[in-house]
């Protein structure tokens, strides 16, 4: 596309304009790609976490269970737990 045709005179503002629209393409894609791998850790971490419940429905399983079963800090359990 010539600059002259967009009516502007400066290369730069042309240059600007498309670089601008290209991060915004590229920010937009890679919050969609790391979205869809959340929601794959989420649904592990989840299946996970349902399996030993399951598993130990017979007696109570606290919050301190969970984080040392699985090694996670006391806020990533309840995240975990609050998304279910």
């Amino acid at each position: 596309m010539d600059i002259e045709s967009q009516g502007t005179s400066e290369p730069s503002a042309h240059l600007g304009f498309e670089m601008c629209r290209l991060m915004r393409l590229i920010t937009r894609r890679n919050l969609a790609a790391s979205a869809s791998k959340t929601v794959e850790q989420l649904t592990k971490r989840h299946s996970y976490l349902l399996r030993y419940l399951f598993e130990n429905e017979s007696h109570n399983v606290y919050q301190r269970d969970i984080e040392k079963k699985f090694s996670l800090s006391r806020s990533a359990v309840t995240s975990l737990l609050q998304a279910m």
